[in-house]
């Protein structure tokens, strides 16, 4: 079996930038996390889930700094 991001001829190489890549890692995550569940191994699976959760968490708390950060409207601890 192919994987989906394979040229399907010679003549048209595959580009793989930094997107492609990022698609190519999640897309890992997400199979190591399939396959520990039809394994029903939990180790695997508790450990996959505990670095996912925490990405997205660093991911939303980026954001929330960025916004701060980017919008001067926003002050903290003041009185709405």
């Amino acid at each position: 079996m192919r994987p989906c991001w394979a040229s399907s001829s010679a003549s048209s190489p595959v580009v793989a930038g930094p997107p492609a890549q990022a698609r190519a890692r999640s897309s890992l995550s997400g199979a190591l996390l399939l396959s520990a569940a039809v394994d029903k191994d939990l180790p695997t699976l508790q450990a996959t889930a505990m670095v996912l959760g925490l990405l997205y968490m660093l991911i939303v708390l980026a954001a929330d700094v960025a916004y701060r950060v980017l919008d001067p409207r926003i002050r903290l601890g003041a009185a709405a």
